[in-house]
């Protein structure tokens, strides 16, 4: 076995994990308490967070040059004990549980944030750098989101609790996951269909960038004035 691969198997062994369980709950959640909280979570924040971390560092690697595999296994430990202890929190009802949870989850993508963000300085000449900056970016909206979601677990009144939720999920659908999947199509496409990235595609995301990040706060901030 190479060294690549050996790499690959350990950092998705929590991603088999959590689809073991999407697999379990998604059968059986009409008879777990609080099944369809806990198969969505254990979707977006297992399954996806953990797709979407280990293969953004895959491609910042490749997108960036690095001579060195950035390091991914802190990332990797502080965002699966965070989401097992947000899941386990609310699952048994323990408040606490959830707090550190999501503090840990935050912590993991801010790192992982640091980590890009700096090796994205490193390679200033790096043709392709400016979609790691989209991770770098989609990276920071999911720990405001994680916030929101365990402000939501503590029973705020209405119409905060309806407000928070939307702005919850328009951070993490379109901030978090909806900005990384669009930097992952955009590069991968043109390699699937076999031809090459348009010139003019590095600076359009440059500039789309912003726009993006400034319409995502908005939504959200829309959604909690109300």
């Amino acid at each position: 076995m190479t060294r690549r691969s050996s790499w690959h198997l350990r950092v998705h062994a929590p991603l088999a994990l959590w689809l073991a369980l999407l697999l379990v709950l998604t059968v059986a959640h009409r008879f777990v308490p609080e099944g369809n909280w806990l198969m969505l979570h254990v979707l977006f924040l297992g399954v996806a967070s953990n797709a979407i971390l280990i293969w953004s560092t895959h491609f910042a690697e490749a997108l960036l040059h690095a001579r060195r595999r950035p390091r991914i296994a802190p990332q990797l430990a502080l965002l699966n004990a965070g989401a097992a202890a947000v899941i386990g929190g609310r699952w048994t009802a323990q408040q606490p549980a959830v707090t550190v949870g999501a503090v840990l989850v935050a912590a993991g993508l801010l790192l992982h944030a640091v980590l890009l963000a700096v090796a994205s300085h490193r390679a200033l000449a790096a043709r392709f750098g400016a979609f790691v900056r989209y991770y770098v970016v989609a990276a920071c909206f999911l720990p405001i989101g994680a916030g929101l979601g365990a402000w939501m677990s503590t029973g705020p009144r209405e119409p905060w609790a309806s407000r928070a939720l939307v702005a919850h999920a328009i951070l993490n659908v379109l901030g978090w996951i909806g900005l990384s999947a669009l930097a992952t199509v955009v590069m991968l496409l043109p390699t699937m269909l076999r031809a090459r990235l348009p010139e003019r595609a590095v600076p359009i995301a440059r500039r789309a960038l912003p726009v993006m990040v400034l319409a995502t706060v908005a939504a959200a901030g829309c959604a909690l004035a109300g």
